[in-house]
């Protein structure tokens, strides 16, 4: 087996445990070389530590989802609607792996390009056809820099707005707030 296949098998292995777990914390680096056929040196090598995998595992996780999400929208909705359960469903995983999204997110927001905000930039020009490309990315950067922001210091964002992030209720009433301010005309 060549070596990126390894790679790979390791990181499906993970994904495929972790998809299947309730707990994520239950998933070990012995269920992931079993599954994948591997060895612990193997994983040591090409992650580093189980936390440098499950982080990459997440993260595979959310693209595969946002590509799913993207491709498998439903055409009778609207714009917003489309957006709308785009962002809610990258919100729930975000909860769902909250221990490695969290060390993700200070990555995304202060070290990587910015190219997030292009994943729901097709959306934000549906729902605003009358503003410039400038004016679209704007928004769209400030929908998930405000959510990244809010899920990273959650606790303190539950203190400051009274809203609990991990309560899909009060995500979905933040976001449609968010949404209001940022879509309106």
């Amino acid at each position: 087996m060549k070596s990126s296949d390894k790679k790979t098998a390791i990181l499906d292995a993970t994904i495929a445990l972790l998809k299947k777990s309730d707990d994520i914390d239950s998933v070990t680096v012995r269920d992931i070389v079993k599954a994948a056929d591997a060895n612990l040196s193997t994983v040591n090598y090409y992650f580093g530590t189980k936390d440098d995998l499950m982080m990459e595992a997440v993260s595979k996780i959310m693209e595969e989802v946002s590509l799913t999400t993207i491709n498998g929208g439903d055409d009778a909705s609207t714009p917003r609607e489309r957006l709308e359960s785009f962002i809610m469903t990258m919100s729930n995983i975000v909860v769902e792996y909250e221990k490695y999204t969290r060390s993700i997110i200070p990555k995304v927001l202060l070290k990587d390009n910015i190219t997030l905000p292009d994943t729901i930039m097709p959306m934000v020009r549906e729902c605003l056809p009358d503003k410039n490309e400038m004016y679209c990315r704007t928004i769209a950067y400030e929908l998930i820099v405000f959510l990244q922001v809010a899920f990273y210091r959650s606790e303190e964002f539950r203190q400051y707005c009274g809203y609990r992030l991990e309560n899909e209720d009060d995500r979905k009433q933040l976001l449609s707030l968010q949404l209001d301010l940022l879509l309106r005309e």
